[in-house]
């Protein structure tokens, strides 16, 4: 029995944390409410801000902010960096698909996708010599014009 009608988030959260999730405390301050029309309450992360456009609600997310957020939480140590070991065996998987795929660059499609693992591989190995999270440009969508 919950106080107030509320939910009871335990069962979720404990098999979260049982399949290694970090459960922050809402304390934090990460999350925000907004009313709903029915009386109601909208939750979400205090980075999402809605915009009102006849009955229609568009989100906007403020990634920058949130990439801050999650920097500040590493550096003050609220959750560990990233195991050694795991960043190796990432590397080490992306390392044999861009070997797999060397040899079939002469096809378009591999090709693409050889060229976007080639470059994730490496952020991967810049980011394990740094520590340091890494900015990635954001490449603009193509949009095809219409005839």
């Amino acid at each position: 029995m919950v106080p107030r009608g509320g939910s009871d988030s335990q069962l979720a959260r404990i098999s979260m944390m049982d399949n290694g999730f970090e459960i922050l405390d809402m304390e934090m301050g990460y999350q925000t409410r907004f009313k709903t029309r029915s009386g109601g309450w909208y939750y979400v992360d205090v980075w999402s801000i809605p915009k009102i456009i006849g009955k229609k609600v568009i989100w906007k997310f403020d990634l920058e902010s949130f990439n801050e957020w999650r920097e500040s939480l590493l550096e003050d140590g609220v959750i560990a960096p990233p195991d050694e070991d795991v960043l190796n065996l990432l590397i080490d998987a992306k390392s044999k698909r861009v070997e797999r795929n060397a040899m079939r660059t002469h096809i378009p499609a591999i090709k693409e996708n050889y060229d976007k693992d080639l470059k994730m591989l490496d952020l991967m190995q810049e980011y394990k010599r740094t520590g340091k999270p890494i900015p990635v440009p954001k490449e603009k969508k193509k949009v095809k014009k219409s005839v």
